[in-house]
């Protein structure tokens, strides 16, 4: 992922943080990159909607500022932003990830009109704290247990070694995100301290970083780091052992200089920060050198907790490459899913064999009766996947109820009058004659829970046979060799088996536009049931 789309995501993640919502961000980061009109304005009201999050985009005169939010999304001439209007002036976050305030009349000029503002989230739930899986958080504990040992001993050069070493650990940390590919806002900042000739990553992901072209310098200072931090908190601080260390650390950090001003001709300010604190550790433990002690016990922990920690960093490494490859590719393969050339291929591959509608009097709809768009939803209230089904359509009527007509079709054998299918069904056909609305309830009380003894007390049972809708719903599912539930028809197409139902809000917006440009000709005749 490059910067822009990290920027963007954070402006979004930012945004939707000061309106009150708490979304996960790798998911809203998935539907967000993997919307074929990404980074339009479409993707990011599509990547709202996904989440039913009340939103509005629209093209208001540049006078209207002043109605407008205190926080917006803006576009710009040649970006996007988050807006926050201040009293006199505007604060801008842009996309390139700077941070500018200007005035009024400066943001007029290079706004556009168009904005996209989302409904405040007045729910009461609680946030998550994600500082608390923060690796940051760890070592700050881990240093705080080093510290407290050595204040403990009396030991100022153990206190000064810990401190030098949790640095070490935090310079190695984004040396890491660096060697994965992962952007960091702060990682960027430190690597581009200097106009020119700077560059963490050309560096890190050298080649000629390998030392026997299998260990990394991130390896390298990553394992060294946590691994002398662990043996100060379980066995303490030894001036010779650290001082041998610090002996062996010479040639890597001339290794190091050498390779960024002769090799690769680039400077790392992490890699030389790393280097520094080499040096440093080297200068603390010669002060603290008194004579060489070996000690059987001391050295042979010290051995166990270092390829301890190899050990477990080189597979930690090889799980996060393969989670981060995994991402990646999920994100592709969605986008190539969206495709709507490719959706619409697979949509007309197969028909209903006759245009057929049922008659008013055997119809349920939900949603807008004279919407373009007609979703047939072929249901049984005993089929296990059809409460899938449902909640996408209860979601689609959620976030699109006036734009989609929703036909719910019973296959239900009418037969057998006395079958739970069959007495549910019935009981709903009565429901929706009484009142639409509480029929809809009672389905969506029925396909959360199932319950047939709970619901027929909330709902009750058919006192009148609706034996004739329930056969005529039959019939057009045999007149179209529908003989499985749940089916998902969008108007006389069948909605693609190589999709989930899941994946049929991606393409809702897309379908109704569709469906507006191809309304069905007045004197097309239908055969009614």
């Amino acid at each position: 992922m490059d910067k822009q789309e990290n920027h963007l995501v954070k402006i979004l993640q930012s945004y939707l943080k000061k309106e009150g919502y708490a979304l996960n961000q790798d998911d809203f980061k998935l539907q967000l990159l993997s919307n074929p009109s990404y980074p339009s304005v479409k993707s990011i009201t599509d990547a709202l909607d996904y989440f039913n999050i009340e939103n509005v985009a629209a093209n208001v005169p540049k006078d209207a500022l002043i109605q407008l939010p205190n926080f917006f999304i803006g576009v710009l001439e040649t970006s996007i932003a988050q807006v926050e209007q201040k009293k006199n002036s505007i604060k801008l976050f842009n996309i390139d990830g700077t941070k500018e305030t200007i005035s009024i009349e400066e943001f007029k000029k290079s706004w556009n009109g168009t904005l996209i503002a989302i409904e405040k989230n007045t729910s009461s739930a609680s946030e998550s704290l994600p500082w608390l899986s923060s690796p940051i958080t760890l070592l700050i504990l881990l240093t705080l247990i080093a510290l407290t040992t050595s204040v403990i001993n009396v030991n100022v050069s153990a206190v000064l070694f810990s401190l030098l070493t949790s640095s070490g650990i935090w310079l190695s940390y984004f040396i890491v995100q660096e060697n994965l590919g992962v952007y960091n806002r702060a990682t960027s900042k430190i690597c581009n301290s200097a106009k020119q000739n700077t560059n963490c990553s050309d560096v890190i992901n050298s080649k000629t970083s390998k030392i026997f072209n299998l260990l990394s310098l991130s390896d390298i200072s990553i394992v060294y780091f946590v691994g002398s931090l662990l043996l100060l908190i379980i066995s303490g601080f030894q001036a010779s052992f650290y001082m041998l260390l610090s002996l062996v650390s010479i040639p890597v950090v001339l290794y190091s200089v050498y390779l960024q001003a002769f090799q690769i001709k680039k400077w790392c300010p992490l890699c030389l920060g790393i280097a520094s604190i080499l040096i440093g550790q080297g200068v603390i433990t010669g002060i603290s050198f008194v004579d060489i002690q070996i000690t059987t016990t001391y050295y042979s922990i010290a051995l166990i907790i270092y390829v301890t920690t190899y050990l477990i960093w080189f597979n930690a490494k090889r799980l996060l490459s393969n989670t981060l490859l995994l991402k990646q590719t999920k994100t592709d393969f969605l986008k190539f899913k969206r495709n709507e050339g490719l959706f619409t291929e697979l949509l007309g591959k197969k028909n209903i064999n006759r245009n057929i509608e049922l008659c008013k009097q055997h119809q349920i709809t939900f949603g807008n009766p004279n919407a373009t768009l007609v979703i047939n939803a072929v249901t049984n209230p005993l089929c296990g996947f059809c409460s899938t089904s449902f909640k996408v359509y209860e979601q689609l009527l959620k976030t699109h109820g006036n734009l989609i007509k929703l036909n719910l079709i019973f296959n239900v054998d009418s037969d057998l009058a006395k079958n739970e299918a069959s007495q549910i069904s019935q009981q709903l056909i009565l429901l929706y004659r009484n009142s639409p609305e509480n029929c809809f309830m009672a389905l969506q009380e029925w396909f959360t829970n199932k319950d047939i003894i709970s619901w027929q007390k909330m709902y009750g049972k058919p006192v009148h046979s609706n034996i004739e809708t329930l056969y005529q719903h039959l019939n057009w599912c045999e007149l179209n060799d529908i003989s499985y539930t749940p089916a998902t028809l969008i108007g006389k197409q069948f909605f693609p088996k190589e999709y989930n139902i899941e994946d049929l809000p991606l393409f809702i917006d897309y379908l109704i536009e569709e469906s507006k440009l191809n309304i069905q000709p007045a004197n097309q005749e239908l055969v009614r049931l």
